[in-house]
């Protein structure tokens, strides 16, 4: 009962989290406009600076057939609203993607069957490309909540991936996973989304909120048993380093990388996410490598 009260409460018509998505988009097009009045013209006509937002997303889906209300709800608060109430004073959208959240009732579960990030995010790099191609169809094809009084009116909307990455201290899921994110992206570039960057979350090892130093989401190892702080590159790392060199993923790289998944099929490796689904573990526990295939569809 108390989690059904938290829920109406916080996405309650009248609710803390309404009225702070009221303020954010308040302050937001405050900003724009403050910004595009102080800022210099160039000899083009168009302004130097560029301003967006990073939005955090997940690709909401529902447990069972009875939390499709739910999921819909959730989807609407926590991926559409903002978006829907400042696209007309943005620049770029900036999308922050981790993964999927299966919904149940007022919370979010682990399946069992499913393969997850350290923090509880189940990965499916599919969601990444689906997410960004409604946010593009929506604003750019159809123009749902844009009109002439708006700053932008008649601009097309680049996306830019401001974060997307996976805790994995293991750097057995990483490989795959930044691959499989990067074809879909490359798929969406291929059906005219227009796409502007990609920021891999992150360079180090670091505090994560609530998590605090259990999920490993770095390129490099930080090894926090001293005060050196003593940083490894992890393997990870130096393929990243050659696909931004050469600009491209091969074939051989990506079944290599599925390769390493695959042979870890079964075997246990750290997680940060207790069973409940929603409560941090600052210590970790151990589950298996799951047996899916999670891969860009």
């Amino acid at each position: 009962k108390q989690d059904n009260l938290a829920f109406l409460r916080a996405f309650g018509v009248k609710g803390s989290f309404k009225r702070a998505v009221d303020h954010m988009v308040i302050a937001h097009k405050r900003t724009f406009s403050l910004i595009k009045k102080l800022d210099r013209v160039k000899a083009d006509g168009k302004y130097e600076s560029k301003v967006g937002i990073a939005h955090n997303v997940a690709l909401y889906t529902a447990n069972k057939f009875t939390d499709a209300l739910a999921k819909k709800v959730v989807t609407y608060n926590l991926v559409d609203e903002f978006p829907n109430k400042v696209i007309g004073y943005l620049d770029f959208l900036g999308i922050n993607y981790y993964g999927e959240e299966i919904v149940t009732g007022t919370t979010v579960v682990v399946d069992g069957r499913r393969e997850y990030s350290e923090s509880g995010r189940t990965i499916n790099p599919t969601g990444l490309f689906s997410l960004i191609y409604k946010f593009h169809k929506r604003y750019n094809l159809r123009l749902v909540h844009r009109n002439v009084d708006q700053p932008n009116y008649g601009k097309t909307i680049p996306f830019v991936i401001t974060e997307n990455g996976i805790s994995d201290a293991t750097d057995i899921l990483r490989p795959s996973y930044i691959i499989e994110h990067l074809k879909a992206i490359q798929k969406l570039i291929s059906v005219g989304v227009p796409i502007n960057g990609y920021i891999f979350w992150t360079v180090s090892d670091n505090w994560e909120w609530a998590d605090g130093y259990c999920p490993k989401f770095g390129f490099f190892e930080v090894d926090r048993s001293n005060r050196l702080l003593t940083r490894r590159a992890r393997p990870s790392f130096f393929l990243f380093k050659k696909i931004v060199k050469t600009r491209k993923v091969t074939v051989d790289q990506a079944k290599k990388a599925w390769n390493l998944v695959e042979s870890n099929f079964g075997n246990l490796r750290p997680f940060c996410r207790s069973k409940d689904g929603k409560t941090s573990a600052n210590t970790p526990y151990f589950r298996p490598f799951v047996e899916y295939d999670w891969r860009f569809k």
